[in-house]
């Protein structure tokens, strides 16, 4: 090949970038032996691989970037909180859970897994889009001496499995979470050899047990004695923490709570008969400003006294927090929707007096989706002693005042709160619950012999 050749195949090779090699790289003895293209040599062979290796990382720090960013975003900002009670100097709190720690470490991808800090990208943040999550929880201690030793087997009463399987047959939940302190072979002896009414709780879809610590002093030495104060704090605290529904176990659902659930505001309360929050059944967005400030203040306010560190306490923490214009802080219910009755002796007739019986009697008719409603409206209608259940949401039952003003008496012939009681509905309350109970009994998750379920005679 002439010297000419030779410059015209290296400004071919110049100006065909794909080909193996590039001009430089032609070797003139080679090209004289009839080779087309040479070999590359060593050091543009290196460069092209230092050249492809810096646009692969180039590439991959972009996307490590881009990926750092989007979880900086997401795990690190937090949604606004309500800026006019928010004192920037004060670090953000997340409240301690009362479990106990070497119980519920243990447990593999339990609740401690998926929501403490050890988590990847640690606790839940507030979220004012978010609706409130359908879970509910219930607080129960057992029965314990001065010296904080067991002293009674664990048992559910009848009143209180329907307050348990009410919230699992109206709402469905993803997890009911069961707080208590009871002993673990306790609980494993209730499954097993309990009566029908506390082996049926263990029956209960998505029920989950959680070991907790009641406190018995507040951080500044004041002693918690009442058991309800105890059940307060660790209730408070588990609200604030995972938000969700809580209830009293004498509170009893009577219909789905989705439209409250998804009402957009952060709490959803029911008066009392005291124009108080009521505080046996509400519903919480979890770490929300208010039920922070609860958890946070309820150590400090509390005195001993019934209603301070509760009731009281939240009633003027919703009203603080509702003076934001625009504030979405609480929806407060008036009365019938979680609270129609009261624990006094004759206002607990409306719940539990019997009446006699009416065979003609039918319930109004439930209005279907898509259906239209002026189909099933009665303007006029007699319910006689019956009340409409239909404003109630939740009814708060005082059971625990049946027992303690032994008020039976007042509710003619009242013998106990039992199934055959309910099943009879010559009551008020009956007539609530029977929908809950009749699926128990037909499900086969309550198991009762038949005497169970007639009524004695007084």
């Amino acid at each position: 090949m002439s010297p000419k050749d030779l410059d015209i195949e290296r400004a071919a090779l110049k100006g065909h970038p794909g080909r193996m090699g590039s001009a430089d790289d032609y070797d003139e003895k080679d090209a004289f032996n009839g080779r087309r293209y040479a070999e590359p040599s060593f050091y543009s062979s290196m460069q092209r691989v230092m050249s492809r290796s810096r646009k692969r990382s180039r590439t991959i720090l972009a996307l490590v970037a881009i990926s750092v960013a989007t979880l900086f975003f997401l795990f690190s900002s937090r949604a606004p909180l309500a800026d006019e009670f928010r004192d920037a100097n004060i670090a953000e709190w997340s409240p301690p859970m009362p479990w106990k720690q070497d119980v519920v470490d243990r447990r593999p991808g339990g609740w401690r897994s998926r929501w403490s800090s050890s988590s990847w990208f640690g606790p839940p943040r507030y979220d004012a889009s978010s609706e409130i999550p359908n879970i509910v929880h219930f607080v129960r201690q057992i029965n314990r001496d001065e010296n904080y030793v067991p002293q009674a087997p664990f048992r559910v009463e009848f009143r209180h499995l329907m307050s348990y399987f009410s919230s699992s047959f109206y709402l469905k939940p993803e997890r009911i979470y069961f707080w208590t302190d009871t002993p673990q072979e306790m609980l494993d002896d209730a499954r097993l050899n309990g009566d029908a009414f506390t082996r049926a709780l263990f029956r209960i879809p998505n029920i989950e047990f959680m070991p907790a610590t009641f406190p018995n002093v507040t951080s500044s030495g004041v002693k918690i004695d009442q058991y309800a104060h105890r059940s307060d704090f660790v209730r408070t605290v588990v609200m604030a923490r995972m938000g969700g529904v809580y209830l009293d176990d004498d509170a009893w659902v009577l219909r789905d709570l989705t439209p409250l659930r998804r009402s957009g505001f952060d709490n959803v309360f029911s008066l009392d008969d005291g124009a108080r929050i009521a505080q046996a059944a509400f519903l919480s967005r979890p770490l929300n400003p208010l039920m922070l400030a609860f958890a946070r203040l309820q150590d400090v306010v509390f005195n001993g006294d019934w209603l301070r560190a509760s009731n009281d306490l939240v009633t003027a923490l919703m009203v603080h927090y509702s003076r934001a214009e625009g504030s979405k802080s609480a929806l407060t219910l008036e009365k019938d929707a979680f609270f129609p009755g009261y624990w006094i002796g004759d206002a607990l007739n409306m719940y539990y007096e019997v009446h006699d019986d009416d065979p003609n009697f039918r319930e109004p008719e439930t209005p279907q989706r898509g259906q239209d409603i002026t189909t099933t409206f009665q303007y006029d209608f007699d319910w006689g002693w019956r009340r409409d259940w239909r404003r109630t949401w939740i009814v708060h039952g005082f059971s625990n005042e049946l027992r303690a003003r032994k008020a039976y008496h007042l509710f003619k012939e009242f013998q106990n709160f039992t199934p055959a009681y309910v099943l009879s509905r010559r009551a008020n309350i009956a007539r609530a619950l029977f929908p809950a109970l009749k699926e128990m009994l037909d499900t086969g998750l309550l198991q009762l012999d038949q005497h169970d379920l007639v009524a004695s005679q007084p």
